[in-house]
């Protein structure tokens, strides 16, 4: 039985050039700069947040979005948490 992955996948035979590997990097830049784009059209951002070392990850639009300086803002859950608006909170 076939494994659905999120991401779209191709075949590659094992006897096809080395060519073939760059073109995957190159596809992973072009969906990179995609999504930059849609965030900023679309206003939005994506984050991930690791539970072990309570570190988040940001794209550069959410910086822009809570208006802080992603040389200076400490991404961790805190942080972020006092970003949200008081009434948000007991949803987050």
């Amino acid at each position: 039985m076939a494994r659905i992955q999120a991401r779209p996948t191709h075949v590659t035979p094992s006897s096809a050039p080395s060519r073939w590997n760059q073109s995957d990097g190159a596809a992973r830049g072009d969906e990179a700069r995609l999504l930059m784009l849609a965030e900023s059209v679309g206003h939005m951002g994506h984050w991930q947040w690791s539970l072990s070392t309570d570190k988040l990850t940001w794209s550069d639009q959410l910086f822009e979005i809570y208006g802080v300086d992603p040389q200076t803002f400490p991404l961790t859950f805190a942080a972020a948490f006092d970003l949200c608006h008081p009434q948000d909170r007991k949803h987050a």
